[in-house]
């Protein structure tokens, strides 16, 4: 999949926690990007990371935000400015109720490391998990049968 207008590889997110890398695409949708991205620095931010990834999640509506050209600043235009704001503060909202939850929860739930504002816009980092994704699944084997989409239903409702 071609990422459009995404952050350019290398680009830097500075967040309270961490600074992040971005690495590589993951995929876009019509209300964001996913990037792959490494720890460059922890904690009291020294030192290099590399043993640490995560993905990122970008707030960029496509059809309507656009990208500076510093390449990494969201801005939108004065006339889609109320449309997105209303999206931004709920993806925000969202974020942040995420990021609550998941320091509570255990197994089957990605952590939610922390929400970043920068850029002009909206980052959630989560803990990068190995392993075949729910689309990787079904793209193999075909649709769910009803007897696996309970169980990974009551996975989540576990977590």
């Amino acid at each position: 999949m071609e990422i459009v207008n995404g952050l350019p590889k290398g680009a830097l997110i500075h967040g309270k926690l961490s600074d992040y890398e971005i690495t590589g695409y993951r995929s876009q949708d019509g209300f964001g990007i996913l990037y792959e991205a490494e720890v460059v620095t922890q904690g009291n931010k020294k030192g290099k990371n590399n043993d640490m990834r995560v993905v990122m999640r970008e707030f960029f509506m496509q059809r309507c935000s656009r990208r500076d050209e510093d390449g990494c600043t969201v801005y939108t235009p004065e006339e889609l400015t109320p449309t997105v704001n209303s999206f931004y503060k709920a993806f925000v909202f969202a974020s942040n109720r995420c990021a609550q939850a998941t320091t509570y929860s255990g197994a089957g739930v990605v952590n939610v490391i922390e929400v970043v504002n920068q850029n002009g816009t909206s980052y959630y980092v989560v803990e990068y998990l190995e392993g075949e994704t729910l689309e990787d699944y079904i793209n193999a084997h075909g649709p769910l049968t009803v007897h696996e989409a309970i169980s990974i239903l009551n996975l989540y409702l576990k977590a």
